[in-house]
């Protein structure tokens, strides 16, 4: 029998009006849900699993995940190898995974190549669909622009610089149309756009605020 048959006896499911009903059996047959209710018998050869004490609903979605920042400390991220970033976002997709949350759209950091090897099977977690980077304007959301050393740090450094990655601030209609080409070019899903000042702005005259 296929791997994605599946019996699950004596599990509390999630039903329609929104509560759990059970215990009852969980017959999946050809990766569809076939038949849900009390006593119900596996077919021969399909896998039973014991649902005792278990709680069964559908796959949950996360449409605001940054699963490539571990950390809001910015010099903790400038003096991480961007190597043991990738490895700490695979962490954190497979404990996303794991939470139950089967759908993630990731608002910033992860890039279609995290997305791929997921999807590839190489690391264990949700269907993703990146935004690769989230676009923002000059000394607005997105722009951590550091005054001292006059240098460029997109938003505290959460997202780290590395080869072919899409520019993250532009300004003007004809500059954002290049800029989304370019997202769309690496592999986006969707586009982010930064529309406020938010956590960190660096011209206060503009009206930003706190928000993000």
């Amino acid at each position: 029998m296929p791997d994605n048959n599946i019996f699950v006896a004596g599990v509390h499911a999630l039903d329609r009006g929104g509560g759990f009903a059970g215990p009852v059996d969980v017959s999946v047959v050809d990766g569809r849900i076939e038949g849900v209710g009390r006593s119900l018998r596996p077919a021969r050869d399909q896998p039973r699993l014991d649902g005792r004490g278990l709680w069964l609903l559908p796959g949950i979605f996360d449409c605001h995940l940054h699963a490539g920042l571990a950390s809001f400390d910015q010099l903790e991220l400038m003096r991480t190898p961007l190597s043991r970033r990738v490895l700490e976002t695979a962490h954190t997709l497979r404990r996303t995974l794991a939470a139950g949350v089967t759908f993630v759209r990731d608002a910033g950091i992860a890039d279609a190549g995290v997305r791929d090897a997921v999807a590839a099977g190489l690391v264990p977690g949700p269907e993703l669909q990146v935004s690769v980077v989230a676009l923002g304007t000059t000394g607005g959301h997105g722009d951590g622009f550091l005054a001292g050393p006059g240098i460029d740090g997109p938003v505290d450094y959460m997202l780290p610089d590395y080869p072919g990655r899409p520019p993250y601030l532009a300004d003007g209609p004809a500059e954002f149309r290049v800029a989304v080409r370019r997202l769309v070019r690496a592999g986006a899903d969707w586009i982010k756009l930064l529309a406020t000042g938010g956590v960190r702005c660096s011209l206060p005259r503009l009206g930003c605020t706190s928000a993000a």
